[in-house]
């Protein structure tokens, strides 16, 4: 097996770190046997990722709501102190046109 192995171009080397162990890997070894250890591994990162896009999501829809509700609350100030200035304006109109005694 070790002289048809080498010539294989499924015969690669592995490098990186056990996940189980923590130790370093450097071997050589079958593609195809390796694949379950690649999937595994594969599996666990978009885990990883997942939790990941889930918390900034999360994050997300939190500093949504809060904007949303700051907005409506500066929308409804401005359509407070519009309202103020309509009813306001409309008062002074009537005075012009009744005639005010103090002017």
């Amino acid at each position: 097996m070790s002289t048809v192995c080498h010539t294989c171009p499924l015969w690669v080397q592995v490098r990186g770190v056990d996940s189980n162990t923590g130790q370093n890997v450097d071997r050589w070894d079958c593609s195809i046997g390796l694949l379950t250890m690649l999937q595994l591994e594969t599996a666990k990162e978009v885990r990883q990722t997942n939790a990941s896009v889930d918390k900034m999501r999360a994050d997300n829809q939190t500093y949504h709501g809060e904007n949303k509700q700051l907005a409506a609350l500066s929308l409804n100030g401005r359509y407070i102190q519009k309202r103020e200035i309509v009813d306001n304006s409309v008062h002074q109109r009537k005075l012009l046109l009744e005639g005010d005694s103090n002017e």
